[in-house]
């Protein structure tokens, strides 16, 4: 549920809403919000979801605290 919140914001670029993510959201909301700030003034805001996942999966353990992993390109 936080991955498709955050997604979703960053799909926004609602920069106020992921600055007021926690690490339950966002690692770094400064460094996401650079990125998409610098990724707008070069005059790119489509982005597509290249992969989505997290650690839990990566390790194979369903049981774990997780981090979220997006990979993502802008066209």
């Amino acid at each position: 549920e936080n991955d498709r919140i955050t997604y979703q914001a960053m799909k926004s670029f609602d920069y106020r809403e992921l600055m007021s993510f926690n690490n339950d959201y966002v690692d770094s909301p400064q460094s996401l919000v650079a990125l998409l700030m610098a990724m707008k003034k070069m005059g790119t805001t489509d982005f597509h979801l290249l992969h989505h996942t997290n650690s839990g999966i990566l390790q194979n353990n369903k049981y774990m605290e997780t981090t979220s992993y997006f990979s993502i390109i802008f066209n």
